[in-house]
């Protein structure tokens, strides 16, 4: 099973830096997430620009809600420009402060960026939410994308979704310390989090039904990449 650690998005080039270097000891990729929960961010685009040169590859966020027809594809072509070979587009979270635009759902993002041969070689994914009903989760693994990220995970949709999809399936888990558990909290994806003890049962679990995972750990990454060390 492959393993990706989501960087905690920072506006301090010293704080990403490290992130990276440990980052490396585990795992060749990383997932930038954008303006996680509406929160503004440095660009993930510019942050994932800084992974490649410390020699990571990086799987870019865009949050579709914040932009315009236009924006979208600045953004696109800026990822594509640096080299990004991968983009997980999804609404997002309403923005804490202004308005949103949504010009661009990430279903008709899919469609644009297949629609220009420039851009045939970025992999494009979706968050599958599986608190949806199976009607919903299947009307939308339909417009095939290469990729999705599993989220609200449950082993009997887990199970349909490995007969019924073909594209690489990731699964998210947040992983509880004890230096960060009254944040994950406060987190809404319950079933995604795993507590750094259990770990190894968590990723065994996992490998039944994904093809890999996208480990997030805020505020402690050290602490995780130390615990998956030993685990691979």
């Amino acid at each position: 099973m492959k393993f990706y650690v989501e960087v905690q998005p920072s506006r301090f080039r010293d704080k990403l830096d490290e992130q990276f270097a440990v980052i490396k000891e585990v795992s060749e990729r990383v997932h930038v997430p954008d303006a996680p929960m509406g929160y503004p961010k440095a660009s993930s685009i510019v942050i994932s620009f800084l992974a490649l040169a410390h020699g990571l590859r990086a799987t870019v966020h865009l949050r579709t809600t914040d932009y315009s027809y236009v924006g979208f594809l600045n953004q696109i072509y800026g990822a594509h420009l640096i080299g990004i070979d991968k983009v997980l587009l999804l609404r997002g979270d309403p923005p804490y402060r202004g308005s949103t635009v949504s010009d661009v759902s990430p279903e008709e993002g899919l469609r644009i960026i297949r629609s220009d041969e420039r851009l045939s070689a970025m992999k494009v994914g979706f968050i599958l939410s599986l608190r949806y009903p199976i009607e919903k989760i299947r009307e939308r693994i339909c417009f095939n994308p290469d990729f999705v990220l599993v989220t609200h995970k449950s082993r009997e949709k887990l199970s349909w979704l490995t007969d019924s999809y073909g594209g690489e399936k990731i699964g998210y888990l947040i992983v509880s310390t004890p230096r960060n558990e009254e944040l994950v909290k406060k987190l809404p994806q319950r079933e995604d989090v795993c507590r750094l003890e259990k770990l190894a049962e968590c990723i065994e679990e996992s490998s039944v039904y994904l093809d890999s995972l996208l480990v997030s750990c805020p505020e402690d990454i050290k602490e995780c990449v130390y615990a998956l060390k030993k685990i691979m």
